[in-house]
C-alpha cells in the first residue's frame, strides 16, 4: 500500500481499509505462496528492507529512495524491480517517479499510477504480462510487480507494504479474487518459455556437530525459468525439514541425536514448485562432548595418590579417547587411556589434603569436570628415630630415643625396638608413641645394642643408628633353701629340708622307679608306666603302652614343665610322647628304636628347657635329642661299674654321668665337684640330682653324698628300709 500521499493517515485510515487488509490476508490463506516465504526483500538486493513506517499525515519517517519514491513502500519496491529485471525493455533508462511524465508531474502514490501511466501514454489493461505492474486504486492504492503469469491464468506477484508495515512477500492473484484495477505495461519483459520447477541442488555435503549438522549444496543447474525462492533440507532418518533462503547454499540442521548416522537431501523451490530431491549427502554422525566421569575416589600414597572413577554415562556420540585427572590444590595432573578407570597422580606434598576431579575427552572436546573425590592426605614412611640410648638394669635395659623430626605426612602410631646380641636380633618390642621403655627378659651378663624404627599409617621407617652397647650385670641369686625327695621301690616318698612331704603311694611289691618334681609343691611318682600326681602337680593322662618282651619303662620327663604332656622312655631306647589331660602332647624329637645298642638304656632326662631330652646307656653312651647337645660320653670305654644317671647343667651346655660306685664324669660346662670313686660303699649309687652349684648322689640304702655349696638336708643312711631307694629329686 502506498503511504506517500496525505489522503489519509495511519491513525485515520479511510473506511474500508481494515476490511481490505483482512480480505488480503484471507486471500493469502486461500491461495498461499508459491512455496515457503524463504526470503526477505533484502535477499533480492532491495536496499531499504528495514525502512521505518511512514506517517502519511505528518510526514514523519517518510524517507525518499533513490528513484523519488518513499522507502519501504509498494511503489519503491516496484521501481527497484523494474530497474533490476526490465533493463533491456527500458532501453537503459532508469525508471523514476518522473519517468515519461509531463513537466511537473510524478507517478505519486499507488492510487495515482493508473492516471500517471495514461499521462505517459503507457497502456493500462486487464491483461497481465511478465514484468508488468498490477495496480489498485482503492483504499490508498497499491502496486505490485508481476513475477510470472501462470498457464492456469493465475498471476505471481511480489509486493511490499501490503500490511502497512513495510512487509515483503510473494502472492498469487486469481481473477475474481483480489484482481487489480489493471495492469500497467511500462516495459513488459519478453516472455520466455513457460517456467518449470528448478532442477535439483548439487554437491550436497554434510559436516557433523553437537546434536546438529552443517549441510551445504550447490545451486541448481537451472532455476526452471523462475527465480529460486528458497531451499528445503530433509533429514534421513526422521524426515525433519529445515529451510534456507534463496541466497544461501548452506544451513544448520538442529535437534539431531548424537551417535546416530544421518544423511541429507535438498530441494529447491521457485514460483512453479519444488525440484526433485538432490542426491543424498555423505552420512555424518553428530557428536558432542562426553558426560563427566562418575564415582571419583582417591587413596593416598607417598607423595602421590591413586585415583579411580567410573566411565561417563554418555560418550556424547563419540568414543572416549582418554581421561585427565586434576588435583586440588596445586593443579597437578595425570592422564589415562580410554580403557582405564584409575591413575596415579604424583608430585603431591605429604601431609596436604587433596581432592581430585576427572574429565573425559573425545574427538569433540573435554567433558565438564567430575564431582570432587574424597579428601586424600598423601603420606610416606617416617624418618628413623635418632639419639637412641640404653641404660643397663637387672636383666633389663631402659631404652630412650628422639622421635623423627619428619613424620612424612602422617602421625607416628608406634615404635619397634630391635634388641641385638652382636648382629643377631634377640627380640623385638612394639610400643605406642612413647620415647622411653624398659626392655625386660634379657640375659644377665650379655651385651646388647638397640635400634628403633618409627611407624605411621604409611609404613615403618628404616631403623635408627644403633645405641652404644651395654652389658647387663650378673645377679647373684639368692641361695635356695636346701631340700630334696627320695623315692623307694615300694613307692614311699621321703622329704628332706625345705622339700615338703606331699604324700606317697607306698605299698609292698610296688615297682616305683622315679620321682619327678613339678615345681616346689608338687611331684609325680612313676610306677611301671603309671604316673601318680601329688601336691600341686596337675594330673597327667596315663597311657597304656605296648612293650616288647623284656622291655620296661625306665623314666619319664615333663615337656616345658607340668600340664603340657610328657615323655615315657623305655629300656630299649624308645620314646612315647603322651598328651596331658588338656590333649596337649609333648613333641617327638627322635629315639633309639632303630639303633643297635650294646647295653640297655637305663634312663632319660629332659633338658633344663624341657624342649629336648638325653638318653644314657649302662655303658655310658649318651644320645641327645631336641635342644639337647652332645658333649661327650663314656661309650666304648671300659668301666668297672655301670652308669646309673645323667644330670644336665642348669645352662644346658653340659652334663654329669655317675656310675654305681660313685665315680663322676663331667662333660661340656659341667664342673667336676668330686665323687665317691674308690670309697668303700655299703650300697651302690642309684641316683643323682643337680643341687645348687653341684650335685647330690644317693645310694640304695638312702645315704646321700653332697658335692655342692648348698647345705646338706639329711639322709636315710643307717635306717632300716622295707625297700631300697631308687630315685632322688630336688624342687
Amino acid at each position: 500500500m502506498s503511504r506517500t500521499t496525505r489522503r489519509f493517515s495511519r491513525a485515520a485510515r479511510p473506511r474500508g481499509t481494515r476490511a481490505f487488509v483482512g480480505f488480503a490476508l484471507l486471500l493469502l490463506l486461500a491461495f498461499g505462496l508459491p512455496g515457503r516465504a524463504f526470503a526477505s526483500a533484502a535477499d533480492y538486493g532491495y536496499p531499504y528492507p528495514n525502512a521505518p513506517d511512514c506517517d502519511e499525515q505528518t510526514g514523519a519517517n517518510c524517507l525518499n529512495d533513490q528513484w523519488g519514491m518513499t522507502q519501504g513502500q509498494c511503489h519503491s519496491w516496484v521501481a527497484y524491480r523494474l530497474n533490476q529485471l526490465n533493463k533491456a525493455e527500458l532501453n537503459g533508462v532508469t525508471f523514476t517517479s518522473s519517468y515519461k511524465q509531463p513537466a511537473g508531474q510524478r507517478w505519486g502514490g499507488g492510487w495515482e499510477w493508473g492516471p500517471a501511466a495514461a499521462r505517459a501514454g503507457i497502456t493500462v489493461d486487464d491483461h497481465p504480462a511478465l514484468g508488468s505492474v498490477a495496480w489498485w486504486s482503492a483504499n490508498g492504492g497499491h502496486v505490485t510487480y508481476v513475477e510470472a503469469v501462470n498457464t492456469d491464468g493465475t498471476v505471481q506477484i511480489s509486493e511490499m507494504n501490503f500490511d502497512y508495515h513495510n512487509t515483503f512477500r510473494f502472492a498469487t492473484l486469481q481473477r475474481g479474487v483480489r484482481w487489480p484495477d489493471g495492469f500497467i505495461h511500462i516495459a513488459d519483459r519478453v516472455p520466455s518459455a513457460p517456467a518449470t520447477a528448478p532442477s535439483a541442488p548439487t554437491n550436497v555435503a554434510a559436516t557433523a556437530g553437537d546434536a546438529r549438522a552443517s549441510v551445504s549444496w550447490g545451486a541448481p543447474a537451472s532455476n526452471g525459468g523462475s527465480a529460486v525462492l528458497g531451499y528445503t533440507i530433509t533429514t534421513n532418518p526422521g524426515g525433519q525439514q529445515t529451510t534456507a533462503p534463496a541466497s544461501s547454499t548452506n544451513a544448520t540442521v538442529t535437534g539431531l541425536s548424537n551417535g546416530t548416522g544421518y544423511a541429507f537431501t535438498v530441494h529447491a523451490t521457485n514460483a512453479v514448485g519444488n525440484s526433485t530431491e538432490s542426491a543424498s549427502s555423505n552420512v555424518v554422525v553428530p557428536s558432542g562432548r562426553p558426560g563427566p566421569p562418575t564415582n571419583v575416589a582417591g587413596t593416598g600414597g607417598d607423595a602421590r595418590a591413586s585415583v579411580s572413577w567410573g566411565a561417563p554415562a554418555s560418550n556424547g556420540g563419540s568414543a572416549v579417547l582418554g581421561y585427565t585427572i586434576t588435583a586440588a590444590p596445586g593443579g597437578q595432573t595425570a592422564t589415562a587411556g580410554a580403557s582405564s578407570t584409575n591413575a596415579t597422580v604424583a608430585g603431591l606434598s605429604n601431609g596436604t589434603g587433596y581432592t581430585f576431579t576427572v574429565h573425559a575427552t573425545n574427538a569433540v572436546g573435554n567433558s565438564t569436570e567430575s564431582s570432587s573425590s574424597n579428601v586424600v592426605v598423601p603420606a610416606g614412611h617416617p624418618d628413623p628415630p635418632t639419639n637412641v640410648r640404653a641404660t643397663a638394669a637387672k636383666q633389663s635395659a631402659v631404652v630412650s630415643w628422639t622421635a623423627p623430626a619428619r613424620d612424612n605426612g602422617a602421625p607416628i602410631t608406634g615404635f619397634t625396638i630391635s634388641v641385638l646380641r652382636k648382629t643377631t636380633v634377640a627380640k623385638t618390642v612394639r610400643v605406642a608413641p612413647v620415647s622411653r621403655i624398659t626392655v625386660t627378659g634379657l640375659t644377665a651378663g650379655a651385651t646388647y645394642t638397640f635400634k628403633v624404627a618409627a611407624t605411621n599409617r604409611a609404613g615403618t621407617s628404616a631403623t635408627s643408628a644403633s645405641s652404644r652397647p651395654i652389658t647387663l650385670a650378673v645377679s647373684v641369686p639368692t641361695p635356695a633353701r636346701p631340700g630334696y625327695w627320695m623315692l623307694s621301690r615300694a613307692g614311699n616318698v621321703y622329704a628332706f629340708g625345705s622339700a615338703p612331704y606331699l604324700g606317697s603311694s607306698g605299698s609292698p611289691g610296688a615297682q616305683a622307679t622315679q620321682i619327678v618334681p613339678a615345681g616346689t609343691h608338687g611331684y609325680y611318682v612313676l610306677t611301671g608306666s603309671q604316673i601318680q600326681a601329688f601336691g600341686s602337680a596337675p594330673p597327667l593322662h596315663n597311657s597304656s603302652l605296648r612293650l616288647f618282651a623284656g622291655e620296661r619303662v625306665t623314666s619319664m620327663s615333663l615337656f616345658s614343665g607340668s600340664g603340657s604332656g610328657y615323655w615315657l622312655f623305655t629300656s630299649r631306647g624308645r620314646v612315647f610322647p603322651v598328651p596331658s589331660t588338656n590333649a596337649s602332647s609333648a613333641p617327638f624329637f627322635g629315639d633309639l628304636s632303630r639303633v643297635a645298642l650294646s647295653g640297655s638304656v637305663l634312663g632319660s632326662v629332659a633338658t633344663p628347657t624341657g624342649r629336648g631330652y638325653y638318653m644314657v646307656g649302662v655303658d655310658g653312651g649318651v644320645f641327645a635329642f631336641g635342644d639337647a647337645r652332645f658333649y661327650g660320653s663314656m661309650g666304648g670305654r671300659h668301666l668297672s661299674q655301670p652308669i646309673v644317671a645323667l644330670v644336665p647343667t642348669a645352662d644346658n651346655h653340659g652334663y654329669w654321668l655317675v656310675a654305681s660306685d660313685g665315680g663322676v664324669f663331667a662333660f661340656g660346662s659341667a664342673k667336676f665337684k668330686g665323687s665317691m670313686g674308690g670309697a668303700q660303699l655299703q650300697q651302690p649309687i642309684v641316683g643323682m640330682v643337680r643341687y645348687g652349684d653341684g650335685y647330690l648322689m644317693v645310694a640304695a640304702d638312702g645315704g646321700v653324698f653332697n658335692f655342692s655349696t648348698r647345705a646338706f638336708a639329711g639322709s636315710l643312711g643307717g635306717r632300716a628300709l622295707a625297700s631300697p631307694v631308687v630315685s632322688i629329686a630336688a624342687p
